[in-house]
């Protein structure tokens, strides 16, 4: 039955999106605010247009998918939280972190999960080519993990946890990709990242802290 209501609402789907708008298949203004990913914090950082995606084929797995992925789950081999704090601290001392290219890796700036104090200098090509290069003091991570979900950008323009975090700092001074959040890189990462705060308090968007006291001239 479950199904039978899913294929009936392609048709649905298909009209309503051809509906969308006078030209035909256009989606409206309205519609492509809806998208999925339109407020997402990548979004907003790389300035990119809100997609409109619908989801028309069917969401539901047949049996023997389910099957093989109760199968592939079982004979899982186990994992163990050491495994992950070893392979999180690897690629926090890999300046290769998502292929970045600047020669330096979380560990240049936060050795011992700590801070070598000073500040950092990013790069940020905004729309028309016009470069802007922040200044950032440099936090210590000893704690900081238990301070996310929190605002960050320039503008405190959105709200961000630790995974984004992560790979803010990847994407701004290791010049490498972002990573997904949902992978195994990212959660081991966090992993690594979030030891270095055990025993703290959550204290959700609090400041970050600089042994050294903010440098004049940076954020």
């Amino acid at each position: 039955m479950k199904r039978f209501i899913s294929l009936l609402a392609i048709p649905i789907f298909a009209f309503a999106s051809c509906a969308g708008g006078a030209g035909g298949g256009a989606v409206t203004k309205a519609g492509a605010s809806k998208g999925i990913g339109a407020d997402s914090m990548e979004a907003k950082l790389t300035m990119e247009k809100p997609r409109d995606i619908r989801i028309m084929a069917d969401p539901y797995l047949s049996d023997a998918e389910v099957a093989a992925m109760r199968e592939g789950m079982m004979n899982m081999p186990p994992d163990t939280m050491e495994a992950s704090l070893e392979r999180g601290k690897k690629m926090y001392h890999d300046p290769t972190l998502g292929n970045g290219n600047a020669g330096q890796s979380c560990a240049s700036c936060h050795e011992g999960g700590g801070s070598i104090g000073g500040a950092a200098t990013t790069e940020v090509i905004k729309p028309g080519g016009f470069v802007f290069r922040p200044k950032l003091s440099i936090p210590t991570l000893k704690g900081a993990a238990v301070s996310f979900p929190k605002p960050r950008g320039p503008r405190r323009g959105f709200m961000v946890n630790l995974a984004g975090m992560n790979s803010m700092c990847i994407a701004a001074f290791n010049k490498g990709q972002w990573l997904d959040a949902n992978s195994q890189p990212a959660v081991d990462l966090q992993n690594y990242i979030a030891a270095f705060s055990k025993g703290k308090k959550w204290k959700p968007g609090a400041k970050k802290i600089l042994p050294s006291g903010p440098v004049a001239g940076a954020m």
